[in-house]
């Protein structure tokens, strides 16, 4: 892709990610986060170098934002927040890899080992950091693991409905680009 074509991918999923992060900007329409489906897309498509630091960026001004500018009090980031640099790289390295993968099959299997291991590092070190410091007692490896089990089924199903809905929107895109191409040209 080229340079001026990876400032329009970036600007919209960047566009995608703020209007549908974790209900900052969303709440009247309650859209899924889009930020791992973003994440994986960015990796896939954009091959300018200053590509993840951008969309990193653009993730840690919304909570920010969110946080500590709408009225927020800044009480729910924890030092596991920096978990989330090495998920959201996760997924850009498997969209990377996505990119070069050439059956349909193993694109779903990067998406898949991207997902898990953004899972692992964003709620294992939240709930890894908080159990080691807090000391909870009553959290066993057994609940730790459904509690991870649970937030990968939900994160998984807003990645891959965003993924479907891309791949959906690119092949109407081209058969659209087409379509127009092989219409009669007036003189």
């Amino acid at each position: 892709m080229q340079n001026k074509d990876s400032i329009g991918v970036v600007v919209g999923l960047l566009l995608l990610m703020l209007i549908t992060r974790s209900q900052h900007f969303a709440a009247m329409t309650h859209l899924p986060d889009a930020s791992w489906a973003v994440f994986f897309l960015g990796g896939m498509l954009v091959r300018v170098g200053w590509g993840f630091p951008a969309f990193l960026l653009a993730a840690v001004g919304a909570d920010a934002l969110a946080v500590y500018g709408l009225a927020g009090n800044g009480a729910c980031v924890t030092t596991a927040y920096l978990g989330l640099i090495p998920a959201y790289y996760a997924l850009w390295w498997s969209g990377r890899c996505c990119s070069a993968a050439t059956t349909f099959g193993r694109r779903g299997l990067m998406a898949l080992l991207g997902g898990g291991i953004a899972e692992l590092l964003s709620s294992g070190s939240y709930w890894w950091l908080n159990w080691m410091r807090e000391g909870y007692p009553e959290q066993d490896v057994p609940a730790l693991l459904g509690r991870q089990w649970h937030y990968l089924a939900m994160d998984m199903t807003s990645m891959f409905g965003y993924l479907v809905m891309s791949v959906m929107m690119y092949h109407l895109l081209v058969y659209l680009l087409a379509a127009m191409r092989d219409l009669p040209h007036e003189h």
